[in-house]
């Protein structure tokens, strides 16, 4: 919770229809600047789905994890939540929120598409990504970076994790076009054996990013 790795906190979500232009007029006009204005967070970026399911993913970068159980963060899931806030996220369906520390990142840059994929956090998995697996990415054209995050249950679920809960490696892979992204995740699996059975993958396409 103290470490000064980088953090991630990641939310994919579907919503029901009738509400949709309301999550995403919510998303665009309060959710994102709201967040991205709180100490210690880098940036925000939302995604929809390309070939994926929920059918909404959003990343945010923090200085470090600590900034999601600070005072400035939670005041915002409690005191200081908007009404608007209070309408649209009980609504959430397929909801998944994860808070993560970085376990691996290569290359830089933001992307138009996102291939993600999440898998069991096992030790072998983590060392083979740390090893150089994640920088294979980079080795297909339009692929621009790649990152991988492993969740803490501590700060995902500070109430106490629910039963079954297991943290999960995220990765995360940057490009300019689908399939750029998606060949660049594909390069990172099959130079990691311990990827064989994911949890979840997808490709994502960039909708909205802060700070622009």
């Amino acid at each position: 919770m103290t470490s000064s790795e980088r953090g991630l906190l990641a939310v994919w979500l579907d919503i029901p229809e009738a509400i949709e232009a309301d999550l995403n007029d919510w998303y665009d006009r309060e959710h994102m600047a709201e967040r991205a204005a709180v100490p210690g967070f880098r940036n925000a970026r939302r995604y929809l789905a390309e070939a994926a399911g929920p059918k909404y993913f959003a990343l945010y970068e923090t200085d470090s994890i600590g900034v999601l159980v600070s005072p400035a963060y939670r005041r915002y899931l409690g005191p200081a939540m908007s009404d608007w806030s209070k309408r649209v996220q009980p609504r959430f369906v397929n909801n998944h929120r994860l808070c993560c520390i970085e376990a691996a990142r290569a290359g830089g840059g933001i992307g138009g598409v996102v291939a993600v994929a999440r898998f069991p956090a096992t030790p072998g998995l983590a060392d083979c990504l740390k090893g150089g697996a994640l920088t294979s990415a980079l080795r297909v054209s339009g692929a621009l970076g790649a990152q991988a995050w492993r969740s803490e249950l501590g700060v995902t679920f500070p109430d106490g994790a629910p039963a079954g809960a297991a943290a999960e490696l995220v990765v995360v892979v940057q490009g300019i076009r689908a399939d750029a992204a998606a060949a660049g995740l594909q390069a990172v699996l099959d130079s990691a054996p311990e990827t064989k059975v994911a949890n979840h993958s997808g490709l994502y396409r960039l909708l909205h990013a802060l700070p622009d």
